[in-house]
């Protein structure tokens, strides 16, 4: 999968050439994608977050929104990939609701005496951190000016580039 980057003004006027992001076929669909990039620090507290999910309220409501960077970009997606960006949030919710699982039988159940529920939780947040940085299309890198996409397909970056040499709309 290739990496390019992307000005503020080419992802948010939808002007960017009609190739899937995903698959690299013609589209004339574009697509709203919200990308967000989070400090070192949260991504560090998420591997030990299910050793204290009491704190998941705090860290959603709070400290999150403050701390995360987002930029909405349209983004050209064919029909057969219109769900391609859709599953990331919902394997994030499993993961969390499987963590706050594991602390309930932990309570609910206290003569349970296993390693298990101490080890589950974080082994599953991992998975999720590095399922999450490694497949898909997704941001690696976020600023007010630009933002920097990889897993996307080679088509759209020849695409982008060309229009960037001679201009929306030629073919060379």
């Amino acid at each position: 999968m290739a990496r390019i980057t992307l000005t503020r003004e080419e992802c948010t006027s939808g002007q960017l050439p009609p190739v899937c992001v995903v698959c690299g076929e013609y589209t004339d669909r574009r697509q709203s994608v919200s990308f967000s990039e989070y400090p070192l620090s949260l991504v560090l507290l998420g591997v030990c977050l299910p050793y204290c999910l009491l704190l998941v309220p705090v860290l959603a409501a709070i400290v999150v929104p403050i701390f995360s960077f987002r930029l909405r970009a349209i983004l050209p997606v064919c029909e057969a990939d219109q769900h391609h960006f859709a599953w990331r949030p919902v394997l994030a919710i499993f993961f969390v609701a499987s963590a706050w699982a594991m602390l309930g039988i932990k309570v609910l159940f206290p003569a349970f005496d296993a390693c298990w529920w101490v080890l589950l939780p974080w082994a599953q947040t991992t998975v999720l951190l590095v399922l999450l940085g490694v497949t898909g299309v997704r941001a690696v890198s976020l600023d007010p000016d630009e933002i920097t996409l990889t897993g996307i397909h080679p088509d759209f970056v020849a695409a982008v580039k060309n229009e960037r040499l001679h201009g929306p709309g030629e073919d060379r």
